[in-house]
């Protein structure tokens, strides 16, 4: 009986730059074969430039490509560092930025979690502090690890949560009343990890009651939205078309609601199994801004849920991060800033035309 001979056949992947094999085959998700410090290392000029394809939508009866309502086209360039314009560190002072919010005019202010403050900068000298509000305790105007802040509608107020609670000041500083009390019934809060202030309604996305609280700006309680529905809400987002985008980051997906509280969709980065978005906001264009932060990345959607660009990776230099936590986008200039949690920095980068 003649046996049969097997030829072992082994498949060896290197990369194109270093000519060094991978141990094991792995590639970028658009197929190119590199080590992550190879392109690192690479000058922008030099490295792959991917395209993603996206199906074009239909709105109503119109066509967006010559009638086709499946026209296919590729869509923007994937790049792996983006270089910053600015880089705020307070002179070293900053511990542990977290949450970035901006008045209309440009006045901007970043949640210190680590020394538990917040810091207020003005727009015409946007990059050095002018203000600092408040210090480490658990009594009106303190902070236990203070995490998101942002300002009303009129520019006159900001919000600011830390550990179990969410307290208004004036912009000088001065506290006038703290949002809800700690606790899991209706208008208290347990865990507040997000805000957002739309015509005269604070959002809050509470972590531990694994819902939204809504309140007035005055500190009266309205309702909850999404309750039964949230694993763990982490912040929140309002639209130029009034919905609420909830990132849960439980299931590492955004959820959006109508301000009623009607649930609409939901849409996250199916790519990538290890995308872990923890800060949203939405430019003016309606484009919405998330930090990847596990995979240490800022990540750009379309309004439809689409991912169109994303930058960064992780490391200490310009352009890279270490778990960006933050991110907001200016309202004098659309660029965009993005609080580099563990590099104790703000770094800043101009806006990008999607």
């Amino acid at each position: 009986m003649a046996t049969k001979q097997v030829q072992k056949v082994v498949i060896r992947i290197s990369c194109p730059t270093c000519k060094k094999f991978f141990k094991m085959p792995k590639s970028l998700p658009c197929h190119h074969p590199y080590f992550e410090r190879c392109l690192e290392k690479m000058k922008a000029e030099s490295r792959p430039q991917c395209r993603k394809e996206v199906k074009l939508l239909v709105c109503g009866s119109k066509k967006h490509v010559n009638g086709s309502p499946h026209s296919t086209v590729a869509s923007h360039d994937y790049t792996s560092l983006r270089k910053p314009s600015k880089i705020v560190n307070n002179d070293a002072r900053m511990g542990r930025p977290w949450g970035i919010g901006f008045c209309k005019n440009g006045n901007w202010a970043v949640a210190d979690h680590y020394n538990h403050c917040v810091y207020l900068y003005d727009a015409e000298d946007q990059f050095a502090s002018v203000r600092k509000i408040g210090n480490f305790g658990h009594n009106s105007g303190e902070f236990n690890c203070p995490r998101r802040v942002t300002f009303d509608d009129d520019d006159d107020h900001l919000y600011i949560a830390d550990h179990c609670r969410v307290q208004k000041f004036t912009i000088d500083g001065d506290y006038l009343l703290q949002l809800g009390k700690y606790g899991s019934n209706d208008g208290e809060i347990k865990f507040p990890d997000g805000l957002a202030i739309h015509n005269g309604k604070v959002y809050v996305a509470d972590y531990g009651n694994k819902h939204i609280s809504v309140f007035l700006t005055d500190g009266t309680f309205q309702k909850t939205i999404g309750r039964g529905q949230l694993d763990y809400p982490c912040d929140v987002a309002v639209t130029s078309n009034d919905k609420l985008l909830l990132i849960d980051s439980d299931h590492n997906c955004i959820y959006r609601f109508t301000l009623d509280g009607n649930y609409v969709g939901k849409f996250s980065n199916d790519a990538d199994k290890s995308f872990s978005p923890r800060s949203i906001t939405v430019d003016s264009n309606d484009f919405i801004l998330m930090t990847d932060t596990h995979n240490h990345e800022v990540v750009i959607f379309n309004v439809f849920g689409n991912l169109v660009h994303k930058f960064g990776c992780r490391g200490s230099g310009d352009g890279e991060f270490l778990y960006p936590r933050g991110i907001a986008v200016s309202n004098k200039n659309g660029d965009i800033y993005v609080s580099d949690f563990l590099n104790k920095r703000i770094q800043v980068f101009s806006n990008y035309k999607c």
